[in-house]
């Protein structure tokens, strides 16, 4: 009885959280448009690339056209690792351009005469530094202009995740969070209370 009492005291909890966390801008598209660009970012081993791809089929099966961009040409097996995450279900777009910039530019204006209505652009993940990330992405969006810039975030990291969003919300106006690898209503509370301190940073 105790602990039923108490998880549904943490169930309670983590519902006010999420509330007061709600940015008021979804992370996926729900009005179709024409070609949405989405930018996914991440730091190395978060699982970016395959959350990339699910958010890419998901989109498909809500009746939408989505393409990937594979504008990572630092990692050697990049665009095999996008393609085979995307399960042949959505177009992949890639080659040896060593520019990203130039990359996803080609990607993009590829899709869009495809008459793509969502496009999404998976990045490098090379950086284990979230501050050096930024920056190169901060830089790598300005070229591409994308209506919503997703940063893909491991839960496990605990409060270190309060440092993180704030530097992203201070990068990216257009941004939006997606946390990984939530195992215990726990951790859920931990990393969503140092979200919600960010909220207060100017």
């Amino acid at each position: 009885l105790i602990i039923n009492h108490n998880h549904h005291l943490l169930q309670i909890i983590l519902t006010e959280l999420v509330s007061k966390l709600d940015p008021g801008k979804p992370a996926l598209i729900w009005g179709k448009r024409e070609s949405s660009i989405v930018m996914f970012i991440g730091l190395r081993g978060v699982g970016k690339t395959k959350t990339c791809a699910k958010y890419a089929r998901y989109h498909r099966k809500k009746g939408f056209r989505p393409a990937l961009v594979c504008a990572d040409t630092f990692s050697t097996n990049a665009f095999l690792r996008l393609n085979k995450a995307a399960k042949d279900e959505v177009p992949v777009y890639g080659s040896y351009t060593a520019d990203p910039a130039e990359l996803a530019a080609e990607g993009i204006a590829k899709f869009k005469n495809d008459k793509r209505d969502l496009i999404i652009v998976d990045t490098s993940d090379r950086h284990q530094q979230y501050s050096t990330l930024f920056e190169e992405m901060r830089l790598l969006s300005q070229s591409m202009n994308p209506d919503l810039v997703i940063y893909v975030m491991d839960s496990s990291i605990g409060q270190a995740a309060f440092d993180q969003a704030q530097a992203f919300k201070q990068s990216f106006t257009l941004g939006v969070i997606i946390l990984l690898l939530i195992y215990t209503a726990t951790l859920k509370h931990v990393v969503l209370s140092a979200l919600l301190q960010q909220q207060s940073v100017p």
